[in-house]
C-alpha cells in the first residue's frame, strides 16, 4: 500500500470554501427575494402564467450572474 505524505502540503481547491460561503449567502438572499416576489404577485392577484414566468426569468438572471461571477474568479 502506498502512503502519501500530507504533512506540509496546501490543499489547492478549484472551489474554495470562502467562495462556497459567498455563493451560499447570495443564494439565500436570492431565495428570499424570490419568496417576496411570489407573495407580492399573489397578493396583487396577478395572472398565474405571469406568476410562473417571472420567477423563471428571475432565476435565469441569477444563474447567469453567478456563472459570470465564478468565471471571473
Amino acid at each position: 500500500m502506498n502512503k502519501l505524505n500530507h504533512t506540509n502540503t496546501i490543499k489547492n481547491d478549484r472551489f474554495p470554501s470562502s467562495l462556497f460561503l459567498v455563493y451560499f449567502l447570495v443564494l439565500l438572499l436570492m431565495s428570499g427575494i424570490h419568496t417576496g416576489i411570489i407573495v407580492g404577485m399573489n397578493a396583487l392577484g396577478w395572472n398565474k402564467i405571469i406568476q410562473v414566468i417571472l420567477p423563471l426569468g428571475y432565476w435565469t438572471v441569477v444563474a447567469v450572474g453567478l456563472t459570470l461571477f465564478l468565471r471571473k474568479m
